[in-house]
């Protein structure tokens, strides 16, 4: 059965609920295709920001699950210069498929523009708050997530052209 190269970019430095869905998900992956001749394999690997912090719990977490786990060095929020270390992975991985979960995974997909090249799913949770940061944040998303091939989202006031 063939081989499915998932890359999933996640900023997190805590097992908060998208790290530990996509933890799980590479777990359960690697422990069917270990128990079940017939099912699918998915080779995963995670790609994930760090502002020069030692190791946090997120990436301790993915290496101790023997998920592969690549860190780019980033300045700041929304550091475009961490661009063509993501090129550089993604050439590397060379995945079937590139999974964005958040705001700036799926800006850092758009200004990439690696998306004209690998099919792109991109997970939307919505907004917890309606402050000015999160109006931005929107803003960027409205900008990105229409070039995705698939946005999964909690609801449609958030899907992307809508409001």
């Amino acid at each position: 059965m063939k081989t499915m190269r998932v890359v999933s970019v996640v900023e997190a430095t805590t097992v908060n609920a998208v790290a530990k869905i996509t933890l799980e998900f590479f777990r359960t992956a690697r422990e069917l295709a270990e128990t079940m001749s017939d099912a699918p394999t998915i080779e995963g690997s995670i790609v994930t920001f760090d502002r020069g912090s030692s190791e946090n719990e997120f990436i301790q977490s993915a290496r101790a699950s023997g998920i592969d786990i690549d860190v780019i060095p980033e300045r700041g929020r929304f550091d475009l210069g961490v661009i063509p270390a993501l090129k550089t992975i993604v050439e590397r991985r060379q995945p079937d498929i590139v999974v964005t979960q958040s705001v700036k995974s799926h800006f850092l997909m758009w200004r990439s523009r690696l998306w004209k090249q690998i099919p792109w799913v991109a997970y939307h949770h919505g907004y917890t708050t309606t402050d000015s940061r999160m109006r931005l944040y929107n803003r960027f998303d409205r900008w990105s997530l229409p070039k995705a091939d698939l946005v999964m989202t909690v609801c449609e006031a958030v899907r992307p052209g809508v409001g």
